[in-house]
């Protein structure tokens, strides 16, 4: 039920650093928050899936992965990049060194 809900909200981390520094020089500081927040429909979204089974045993996997969502922030790709990044050069290594999985 709506009546039992908390309100949150997210901020950026230099924002949050801010705030909290404000805060701890005075803890019954007063501001102003505004947000422009917005549930959008559902959109379409998609899953990559690359494989390479082994020669000998493919039936011994390993598993690399990432991921993609969004923020409404935008204030990089520190949690989406890494994963997304490490696969790609995963790959690039296994390329580069032409490593075949056995």
């Amino acid at each position: 039920p709506k009546e039992k809900y908390i309100p949150a909200a997210a901020i950026s981390s230099k924002a949050a650093e801010t705030l909290s520094a404000d805060l701890k020089e005075n803890p019954n500081l007063k501001f102003y928050f505004k947000q422009n927040c917005k549930t959008l429909p559902d959109a379409p979204s998609f899953n990559v899936v690359g494989e390479i089974r082994g020669s000998q045993t493919p039936e011994n996997i390993f598993v690399v992965g990432g991921h993609l969502d969004s923020w409404d922030l935008g204030e990089g790709a520190h949690d989406d990049g890494t994963g997304v990044v490490q696969s790609l050069e995963v790959a690039y290594l296994y390329k580069k060194n032409n490593i075949k999985p056995k």
